[in-house]
């Protein structure tokens, strides 16, 4: 997954054909070391092949929809919506706290 991943990026990024070096350096980016034969192999399926119709056609064959978003479409929270988090004290009891409400200012949110 992570080579098609690498190779997906690498389209997104403007190279039409990406090859293995685009691959390589997309993964060592992020620590992964790359296996030559595998990204080798990713780069072979995907030649000539317009990216947006594999993608389709993979969510065809997993049974998977698009879901054609316009980004006009606006997720509305109730106004009485608050971020709640669970802490755990030391003495291993659960205390509720509301978001922002950290009193000590190192919270790892």
């Amino acid at each position: 997954m992570r080579y098609a991943a690498a190779y997906l990026l690498a389209v997104l990024g403007g190279n039409a054909s990406p090859q293995l070096e685009d691959i390589k350096k997309i993964l060592d980016s992020v620590g992964i070391l790359c296996d030559e034969d595998t990204a080798k192999l990713v780069i072979r399926a995907c030649e000539g092949k317009d990216i947006d119709d594999i993608i389709e056609n993979t969510m065809k064959e997993y049974g998977m929809t698009s879901g054609q978003s316009t980004g006009s479409e606006r997720i509305e929270e109730p106004a009485s919506a608050s971020v709640v988090l669970v802490t755990q004290s030391s003495s291993g009891s659960e205390s509720d706290e509301t978001d922002g409400d950290d009193p000590n200012g190192d919270s790892d949110f």
